[in-house]
C-alpha cells in the first residue's frame, strides 16, 4: 500500500506542477487517500509520463541501477576477513579431538566409547547453548560483537586448560564448556553474512565462510595429527601442545575482533514491551513460530540425518591410522579431504546460486540432491569397498578428494541461503542456532556412539590394541560400522530433500501474501529488519 503524502488544494484552472510528481519507489507520492489502490497508482504514473516523460525515464533508470547494485551487495572486506577468521577457529577446534584420538588412547588409555563420549558432550554443550547466544544477540540484550569476543577468547582459555588434564573426568567438563564457547560463533556469523549480502549472492558468500572453516580443519588435521603422537620439550605429549596452540589462536582472534570489528548494534524493539522480562519465554515463542514454517521443518529433518553421517565420519583419521598408515600420512589424507571440502562448498555455493536463478523454487533443493547422490557411493567405496591395508593410500586420497569436492554442496548451495529467506534479519541468528541445535543434538547422539556400538557388537572390534593402535581386524570393523552409519542416514536424507520441492514454494507464496516476514516475538507493524526481497520471489 502506498502511503499518502500531504495534499495540496489547487485553484480553479491551475495545473499541477511536474516538480511535485515523484517516482513511487522514492519518497511518498502525492496521492490522496482515495487513490491508494494499485489501479490509481498506475493512473498517477501515466499522468507523470504525460507531464514529463524524460524525467520519469531518468528516475526509473536510477531505480533499476539501485536494484542491480543491491543485488551485488556483499560484506565489507574487513568484515569478511574477521568472520572468516572466527569460523577458521571453529573449524580448527572441530577436528582437534579427532586428530588426537589415537594419542589419547595410547597416553590416557581411553576406550572407543570414552572417545565418543568426549565428542558427544562437546556437541551437546554447543547445541544447547547456541539458542541462548543467539537470543542474547537479537539486538536487545548484548551486542553481537561482545558475544563473538567472549566466544573466541573463552574457547582459547578452555583449550589451554585441556592441555593440562591428566585423566578423563575433567576432559568431559572442559569439552562441554568448549562447545558452549564455540557455539556463539557460527550462528552469529551466519546471521551477519545474511544481513550484509543480497539474496542471489548468499550462496557465494556462505561458500567463502565455509571454505575458511575447512581451511581451519585442514590446518588442524595436517599439523595436529602428526604432532599429537610426538614428544616435545623433553617428554611433553604432542596432543597437549596441539590444544595449547589452538587456545592461543582463540585468544588472538578474540582480541582482533575486540579492537577492529565494526558491527552496528541493532536498535531495540519499540513495541513497548520489556525485552528483559523473560528470555526463555521469548525464545519459546520464537521457536514455536519457526516450527510452523514447513521449509524449516524439512531442513531440520534433512539436517538430522546428514549430521548423523557427518558425526560418524569423525572416525576416519583413526581408521586410516589403524589400517597401518603412518600418522603423518593419515593426517595428509584427512587434510587433502579438508581442502577438497573447502573447494566443494565454494563450488556448491556458486552452483546453488546458478540453479536458484534459473530453476526458481527448485534449484537449490535439486543441487543438494545431486550432491548427496554422488557422495553415498564414494563413502561406501572408501570405508567398505577397499580392503583395509596401507597399499591403498592413493585410492584413499582420490576418494577423499572426490567426496570433498562433489558431496559437500548442500550447506552452501541450499541450507544456509534458504534459512536466510524465511525470517527477518533480527531473527536469523536465532533461526540458525535453533537449526543447529535440533539437528546436531540428534545427529551427534546417534552418529559417533552408534559407530562404537556397531563396531564392537556386530563387527568384532577389540579394545586390546590400545598400545599398538594398529589392527587390520579393528580397522575393518571400524570401517564397516562407519559405512553403515554414514550411507544409511544419507540415503534417508536424500529422500527428505524431495519434501523441499513442496514446502519451499508454499512458504514463498505465504510470504508474498503476508508481505514482509514478521518477527516471531513481535506483534504489530513489520520489523525494520525484514527482508523486502522475499515478496518478489
Amino acid at each position: 500500500m502506498v502511503r499518502a503524502g500531504p495534499t495540496h488544494v489547487l485553484q480553479k484552472g491551475q495545473q499541477p506542477s511536474t516538480s511535485s510528481l515523484r517516482p513511487l519507489t522514492d519518497t511518498p507520492s502525492v496521492i490522496p487517500p482515495a487513490h491508494e489502490d494499485s489501479a490509481d497508482v498506475d493512473t498517477v504514473r501515466m499522468q507523470q509520463m504525460d507531464e514529463d516523460p524524460t524525467k520519469l525515464k531518468v528516475e526509473s533508470a536510477v531505480e533499476v541501477k539501485h536494484e542491480q547494485s543491491d543485488g551485488d551487495r556483499m560484506p565489507p572486506r574487513l568484515l569478511q576477513l574477521q568472520v572468516c577468521a572466527l569460523v577458521f577457529l571453529a573449524g580448527l577446534d572441530m577436528v582437534l579431538l579427532h586428530c588426537c584420538f589415537l594419542a589419547l588412547r595410547m597416553d590416557l588409555g581411553l576406550s572407543l566409547g570414552e572417545l565418543s563420549t568426549l565428542q558427544v558432550v562437546q556437541s551437546v554443550g554447543a547445541t544447547l547453548s547456541a539458542p541462548v547466544w543467539a537470543a542474547l544477540a537479537d539486538g536487545t540484550h548484548v551486542s553481537r560483537k561482545r558475544i563473538l569476543i567472549v566466544g573466541a577468547i573463552g574457547q582459547g582459555i578452555v583449550s589451554l586448560l585441556l592441555g593440562f588434564v591428566t585423566w578423563w573426568g575433567p576432559m568431559i567438563a572442559l569439552r562441554a564448556l568448549n562447545g558452549m564457547m564455540l557455539s556463539s560463533l557460527k550462528p552469529l556469523v551466519d546471521g551477519i553474512v545474511a544481513d550484509h549480502t543480497s539474496k542471489l549472492r548468499r550462496g557465494r558468500m556462505y561458500g567463502r565462510v565455509i571454505l575458511a572453516m575447512h581451511a581451519g580443519s585442514f590446518f588442524g588435521t595436517l599439523v595436529g595429527t602428526p604432532m599429537s603422537t610426538s614428544l616435545f620439550f623433553g617428554g611433553l605429549q604432542g596432543w597437549r601442545v596441539v590444544f595449547g596452540l589452538s587456545g592461543l589462536l582463540g585468544v588472538v582472534a578474540g582480541g582482533w575482533v575486540a579492537v577492529s570489528m565494526d558491527l552496528p548494534r541493532r536498535e531495540k524493539s519499540s513495541k513497548g514491551q520489556d525485552v528483559n522480562a523473560c528470555l526463555i519465554r521469548k525464545e519459546t515463542k520464537r521457536l514455536a513460530r519457526f516450527l510452523r514454517i514447513p521449509t524449516f521443518d524439512v531442513l531440520i529433518l534433512t539436517g538430522i540425518f546428514g549430521t548423523v553421517g557427518m558425526s560418524a565420519g569423525g572416525f576416519k583419521t583413526l581408521y586410516f591410522q589403524m589400517v597401518g598408515i603412518d600418522d603423518a600420512l593419515a593426517g595428509t589424507i584427512s587434510s587433502c579431504g579438508t581442502v577438497a571440502v573447502g573447494l566443494g562448498v565454494l563450488l556448491g555455493g556458486c552452483i546453488g546460486d546458478f540453479f536458484a536463478a534459473r530453476c526458481k523454487h527448485h534449484g537449490r533443493a535439486l543441487t543438494a540432491q545431486i550432491s548427496i547422490a554422488m557422495g553415498i557411493p564414494l563413502e561406501f567405496l572408501m570405508l567398505w569397498g577397499i580392503a583395509p591395508f596401507n597399499g591403498n593410500l592413493a585410492w584413499y586420497i582420490v576418494l577423499t578428494c572426490l567426496h570433498g569436492v562433489f558431496a559437500t554442496w548442500p550447506l552452501t548451495a541450499a541450507k544456509l541461503p534458504l534459512l536466510s529467506e524465511l525470517v527477518p534479519e533480527e531473527d536469523r541468528p536465532s533461526l540458525m542456532a535453533w537449526d543447529g541445535t535440533l539437528e546436531h543434538l540428534s545427529g551427534t547422539l546417534l552418529g559417533g556412539p552408534m559407530v562404537a556400538f556397531i563396531a564392537s557388537t556386530f563387527f568384532g572390534f577389540d579394545e586390546a590394541d590400545v598400545e599398538t593402535g594398529k589392527s587390520s581386524v579393528n580397522a575393518q570393523a571400524l570401517g564397516h560400522a562407519s559405512t553403515v552409519m554414514i550411507c544409511g542416514p544419507l540415503t534417508v536424507c536424500l529422500f527428505c530433500w524431495f519434501l523441499l520441492h513442496w514446502s519451499y514454494p508454499k512458504d514463498l507464496d505465504r510470504i508474498a501474501r503476508e508481505g514482509e516476514p514478521k518477527s516471531p516475538c513481535d506483534v504489530g507493524p513489520p520489523c525494520a529488519g525484514a527482508n523486502p526481497e522475499l515478496s518478489s520471489v
